[in-house]
């Protein structure tokens, strides 16, 4: 299995770019790229499937993608994106996933073993 990136997924989809919520910012240092997004292996899984099915939309309908992305991350144990579009659909896929994100945290939880009954 390829071990997944925040590089190797924007290099898939250089439209996922995060944007500056303050405009142009000049960095010249370069810091976006040697900031990771701060998810686990599965998480990354799901924001490659939910980059897949954003680009499907768009390629679908013969349109322009239409999506502005300022964060991809965890808040709460849970995958989190802050976007803008003018595409309603584009609301409703990305809530999907958040919501798929809390069923895997769900799963995880139930897997965890409880040392307190062990000892």
């Amino acid at each position: 299995m390829v071990h997944l990136s925040r590089k190797g997924i924007l290099e898939r989809f250089p439209w996922a770019r995060e944007k500056s919520l303050f405009g142009n910012i000049d960095t010249k240092l370069g810091l976006d790229d040697l900031i990771e997004w701060n998810l686990n292996e599965k998480q990354l899984q799901l924001v490659v499937m939910l980059f897949e099915e954003i680009e499907e939309w768009f390629k679908r309908r013969n349109k322009k993608i239409d999506i502005d992305i300022y964060y991809v991350g965890e808040l709460f144990d849970r995958l989190h994106i802050d976007f803008s579009s003018n595409t309603r659909e584009i609301f409703l896929i990305i809530d999907k996933y958040k919501q798929f994100s809390v069923d895997l945290l769900d799963e995880l939880e139930e897997v965890e073993v409880d040392y307190e009954d062990k000892f």
